[in-house]
């Protein structure tokens, strides 16, 4: 089983479990019902893919990839210390 799980609803808001750390009663620890910036999910298929993009982040704190804020930032390169600004 993968640490992570999520499911995408009717509406294409995004919740998103730790089974590594389950609470009593299985609420997700994370609500996403669009993008960060309030832009509505276009297409279950978006929300899937920012639901993955941000998983995977979590996971590998490697990953080449964030999820991003919005449709036009998604997926954005994870920041490091040469792309930062200083």
């Amino acid at each position: 089983m993968t640490r992570y799980r999520f499911e995408i609803d009717k509406q294409n808001a995004i919740r998103i479990w730790d089974n590594e750390n389950p609470n009593e009663n299985d609420a997700p620890f994370m609500f996403q019902p669009d993008f960060p910036d309030f832009t509505p999910w276009a297409s279950k298929k978006q929300a899937t893919d920012w639901a993955k993009v941000f998983i995977a982040a979590l996971v590998d704190p490697d990953s080449e990839f964030i999820a991003g804020d919005s449709p036009a930032t998604h997926p954005k390169l994870r920041p490091n210390e040469e792309t930062e600004e200083n």
